[in-house]
């Protein structure tokens, strides 16, 4: 036998053994997981940008960042919107608020230059308010209605937010003195609209004053006079969200004042002052203190 077949018959052939390589460690130790927090703390420190744009490499969305504009319920870029447009908005209810007043204000006086004008035999000019016609109305119901007017004007004063309210309070007072200077330079008689212009006042100084429609009235009130200032009532409240969304859809719109009636006399504030305090002496103090701070003013702001 020769050695060749020897060798196949008498040794068995041994298993391949596979070549070793270096193992790996086991992922998700703790000490992975203590390297992958720091890991995450080190990629939101090195994106100061907060960019929400995905990262090229992985499409995953990087973290978004938060700082001290933020409410901490939005991003750094997103807050700077949200307080934009809070702040726009804090704007716009603040033009409406100031629209209302002027409004109230505007229709007080109107109504009442109508009882004045049913009233009395001398006549002045009328502010340049439009007012809703009025001759099939008494002036039993023009008097209920300027009652109802006033209420309504304290109402919405103290509704309105005090910055606003304040903003235009001295301007209102202005008007107010020019609008009874008029009667004065006219040489009206001391009638029932020098009361209710002084109460009008009243309010604007003092914030309320005694109004007539919660007490007994004199006369019967009608049914009919009742129902129309409910009616105004319910108007005004129309009125007011009206205004408020015209000023929510439009950024740009400003709130206008009234364009009452004035006097033409150089010392309006003054005969307007003195007419009032006749009919109101309790209120002479605040009418001086106001002419004296108009006059300040200078004389541009006295016309």
């Amino acid at each position: 036998m020769s050695l060749k077949n020897k060798t196949n018959k008498g040794f068995r052939k041994l298993p391949e053994v596979p070549a070793q390589t270096q193992s790996e460690p086991e992922q998700g130790g703790p000490a992975d997981k203590s390297k992958d927090k720091h890991d995450q703390k080190r990629q939101k420190l090195g994106n100061p940008d907060n960019t929400l744009a995905k990262d090229l490499n992985d499409g995953r969305r990087r973290p978004q960042m938060f700082d001290d504009t933020s409410d901490g319920t939005q991003p750094r870029e997103a807050s700077g919107g949200v307080q934009q447009q809070a702040m726009m908005q804090k704007q716009r209810a603040a033009e409406a608020s100031k629209q209302m007043l002027y409004g109230v204000y505007g229709n007080f006086v109107s109504i009442l230059e109508e009882y004045e004008a049913r009233t009395q035999k001398t006549k002045a000019a009328r502010s340049k308010i439009a007012l809703p016609d009025q001759s099939k109305k008494s002036v039993d119901d023009v008097q209920s209605i300027v009652k109802t007017q006033l209420l309504l004007f304290e109402t919405q004063q103290r509704a309105c937010p005090k910055e606003v309210s304040q903003s235009l309070n001295k301007e209102l007072r202005q008007k107010t003195l020019h609008w009874a200077a008029v009667r004065e330079e006219k040489h009206m008689k001391q009638t029932d609209t020098d009361k209710y212009i002084c109460q009008l006042y009243e309010v604007l100084v003092k914030g309320k004053t005694k109004h007539e429609i919660f007490e007994k009235p004199s006369k019967p009130v009608s049914a009919a006079t009742i129902k129309k200032n409910v009616k105004h009532i319910f108007k005004g409240k129309n009125d007011a969200m009206e205004i408020d969304q015209q000023f929510k859809q439009d950024d740009k719109k400003k709130a206008t004042s009234p364009e009452t009636r004035r006097s033409e006399l150089d010392d309006a504030y003054e005969k307007g002052a003195k007419r009032m305090a006749v009919t109101r002496h309790d209120l002479k103090g605040d009418l001086d203190d106001d002419v004296k701070e108009f006059l300040a003013d200078g004389f541009e702001n006295n016309r």
